[in-house]
């Protein structure tokens, strides 16, 4: 009877009626709602997809852009490395690094007459077939090439320190463009300003070494004049070629040139004429290098015996002696 009362007690009079008003809202707010908030819920989970996949994708560009920049860069041509920088623009610093690896190129050519991504046969020291030095006036050329690939990092950089290096890169690259068309005070300029940048991004080794740059300067006032092939004549020694006997019985034939370089005539006064007949210094013959053979010496006279005194009887030899 107890638990009868107990169970009666915990009773609430209409709480069957509540709670089935409580599940008509829910359903109703379902019914209102519901699609909604899937459509919010599968939005997010697409979204969420959609990112992952955009991360991917861009990665792999990434990925596939520091390739082509490997390549071009291997491949020495400043033509492909421009085209990377302008297919592959704001794909992080690879726009930037071809640029620079192009105005780099185009710098060594203007000052070795080299074609630029031509390399130099690594055993005769020559072009290859079919390639010729450049002129002065591609030489000019390609250093214009330089300075605007060099300008142009410049600008890709802008303010953001976080691509400073590539400024200070650019900067050393102009500064020496300006030093090979001997504008010395627009050289300092540009030190100048990387020196500002380089302070202002803690890059003190940089610093420092346009510091001793600008030290410099006075000393490349005039800059030595670096010769081509072109510009070199062959003069052949009088006894050239000549034959070497070797050890071995063998000879050996030695075209003995002397290079010298190539003189304007105009300017050829008191310097004597390198295609005179005979040069100067193409009568001189190099010292010989076939080994002398000393004299052969002449054995000595034995002495004939003293005569004797005369009157006296030469004694006669004793028999049997």
């Amino acid at each position: 009877m107890a638990m009868e009362d107990r169970i009666q007690g915990g009773l609430k009079e209409g709480a069957g009626l509540e709670e089935s008003r409580l599940n008509a809202d829910f359903i109703e707010f379902l019914r209102k709602w519901g699609t909604p908030v899937l459509m919010v819920i599968a939005v997010v989970a697409g979204g969420y997809f959609l990112y992952g996949r955009y991360q991917l994708s861009r990665d792999a560009a990434m990925a596939s852009a520091f390739a082509e920049l490997d390549a071009a860069t291997v491949s020495r041509n400043p033509s492909s490395l421009i085209r990377v920088a302008e297919e592959q623009s704001g794909r992080a610093a690879v726009p930037l690094m071809a640029r620079l690896a192009a105005a780099d190129l185009y710098l060594d050519a203007s000052r070795t007459g080299i074609p630029a991504g031509i390399q130099l046969d690594p055993t005769t020291g020559a072009l290859p077939d079919g390639t010729v030095f450049l002129t002065a006036e591609e030489q000019k050329a390609q250093l214009d090439k330089a300075a605007t690939e060099y300008e142009a990092v410049l600008r890709g950089v802008g303010r953001d320190d976080g691509k400073a290096i590539h400024a200070v890169s650019a900067l050393f690259g102009l500064a020496s463009v300006a030093e090979s068309r001997g504008e010395m005070d627009k050289a300092k300029e540009r030190y100048t300003a990387l020196i500002e940048l380089a302070n202002r991004v803690g890059f003190t080794r940089e610093a420092a070494a346009a510091e001793k740059r600008i030290e410099t300067l006075p000393t490349l006032s005039e800059m030595p004049r670096i010769y081509t092939q072109n510009d070199l004549f062959v003069v052949k020694s009088a006894v050239s070629p000549r034959q070497i006997t070797m050890p071995d019985g063998s000879t050996v034939t030695i075209d003995e040139g002397l290079t010298a370089p190539r003189v304007d005539p105009a300017l050829q006064k008191g310097i004597p004429d390198p295609n005179a007949t005979p040069s100067p210094f193409a009568l001189v013959p190099p010292p010989s290098t076939t080994p002398s053979i000393p004299p052969t010496p002449t054995p000595e006279e034995t002495p004939a015996p003293a005569p004797a005194p005369a009157g006296e009887p030469v004694p006669e030899p004793a028999p049997g002696r």
